[in-house]
């Protein structure tokens, strides 16, 4: 199948590319992105040609994945999205982007996507075991046999 977005779509949509991405590579993540898109939503080609979702919003959906995957820092800590220094008592924290090119959706991506195939819903289990047979409630007599 073919990918929701193009190598121009993304160039449109990323000002900043790094010019050393060869479009190949892009539009292999393209396809890639599309193709874990319609996994995890399979009805998201019905619902485009139903009118139900705008082809434009995937393409801004599949774009932004592939920006994720691709984009590279260009501060003084390759790879960190959050840096935190503290001086006293010496606090330093640092959060990591993810340096596998991994292409994942975000909350604001899956809301705009609607519900996924899998139809989640609220659920409660009750760790207790089921009842046995018999009166529901027993009395003090019952209980100890009288």
């Amino acid at each position: 199948m073919a990918a929701y977005a193009t190598y121009q779509d993304l160039q449109k949509r990323w000002s900043s590319m790094p010019a050393d991405l060869d479009q190949d590579t892009v539009t292999l993540f393209l396809e890639d992105a599309s193709t874990l898109l319609r996994a995890w939503y399979p009805d998201v080609d019905a619902r485009i040609a139903a009118g139900t979702l705008d082809d434009e919003a995937v393409k801004i959906i599949v774009c932004g994945m592939v920006r994720r995957a691709l984009e590279r820092p260009d501060d003084r800590d390759p790879g960190v999205t959050q840096r935190t220094d503290t001086t006293g008592p010496f606090s330093q924290t640092f959060q990591y982007r993810d340096a596998d090119a991994v292409l994942y959706l975000t909350k604001n991506d899956r809301r705009i996507l609607g519900g996924s195939a899998r139809n989640r819903k609220a659920f409660t289990t009750h760790p207790a075991p089921a009842r046995r047979p018999g009166p529901a409630v027993m009395s003090e007599r019952e209980y100890l046999g009288w």
